[in-house]
């Protein structure tokens, strides 16, 4: 099967001065992940605040250069943070903050006008006919063509920046906490809005998030992230209701399960290590409650596991 994308033992390093005579460190934010994505698929990624989800999903784009590991995007490896071009017309992204990412000096026409200017394709009128579809799509009329940011609601903002991802017609679109900063009412709205263009379009998302229940619920694939490493991957439902790394089942057990009687493990307890330091063994040791000898000395490979990737060496 060709892939919309794929990674093969991504790694993105962070350096940050010590200061004056003092030496550098070195923030580990994804350590060695490979996924992949098929056409017209959901992948979501969960896990806690600091996990490196957003941080891989940038990388991914283009925005942070990777520091090792390789990227395709359709067969074709690529180094997107050099190679831009090769990338907008198979990705885009939609930020977390709608009004943060919008330009407050642009309408709207000017701002999602912009990307088809780079395309000699686009002819002025093409461009106004594109914009007028795009916008359609996700249910606003022309009239919203003249207003700036300020003049939009959140939700407004929002449709807008979904369509600024549609304009180019990229087959996947990267959403980085798309629906976080809305209000409930409006969550929902962009998430039926979301998979109706999936519908019609065919297109796939990578959806970052820490709300496990919003993954589950839009999700073909789950991939569960700790510290900058997949800890489990595998079909979100299942995944979720049926959870097998012990870091999995103790955010499944936060949410609580949607099947009744189905397991659920402790509770989360302490905060993660520090990605300046992290840990020799399996990153989740020492907050595990099954770790014992081997867990602190060796990192477990992600294997695979019945219709699943886990990282842990009870599985």
């Amino acid at each position: 099967m060709s892939y919309v994308w794929e990674t093969d033992n991504l790694v993105k390093e962070f350096t940050l001065s010590g200061g004056l005579f003092k030496p550098k460190h070195t923030v580990h934010a994804v350590q060695g992940v490979s996924l992949y994505q098929s056409p017209g698929e959901t992948l979501g990624i969960v896990g806690e605040s600091g996990c490196g989800k957003s941080t891989f999903g940038y990388t991914l784009m283009g925005l942070h250069q990777a520091t090792s590991g390789s990227i395709y995007m359709n067969g074709r490896q690529i180094d997107p943070y050099v190679d831009r071009k090769a990338v907008h017309p198979v990705m885009q992204m939609v930020f977390q903050n709608p009004y943060a990412s919008l330009n407050p000096r642009l309408t709207v026409n000017a701002i999602l006008e912009e990307p088809l200017e780079l395309d000699p394709k686009y002819t002025p009128r093409d461009r106004v006919i594109r914009v007028k579809e795009v916008l359609d799509q996700v249910g606003l009329n022309m009239s919203f063509g003249e207003r700036y940011a300020h003049e939009l609601s959140g939700g407004q903002r929002q449709r807008i920046g979904i369509a600024r991802a549609l304009i180019m017609q990229p087959q996947c679109i990267i959403c980085d906490e798309p629906i976080s900063a809305l209000d409930v009412s409006i969550q929902v709205q962009i998430m039926t809005l979301l998979e109706r263009l999936q519908e019609q379009h065919g297109i796939s998302y990578l959806f970052i998030s820490h709300d496990l229940n919003m993954v589950r619920y839009i999700s073909h694939r789950m991939v569960v992230m700790y510290l900058g490493a997949v800890m489990e991957e595998g079909p979100a439902l299942d995944l979720y209701e049926f959870p097998q790394h012990p870091y999995t089942r103790a955010l499944t057990a936060l949410n609580g399960p949607v099947i009744p009687h189905a397991p659920i493990g402790a509770p989360l307890k302490g905060d993660p290590p520090n990605p300046l330091d992290p840990p020799k063994g399996c990153l989740f040791s020492g907050r595990c409650p099954e770790a014992e000898g081997r867990c602190f000395a060796e990192r477990p490979p992600l294997r695979d596991w019945a219709d699943r990737r886990i990282a842990c060496w009870h599985i």
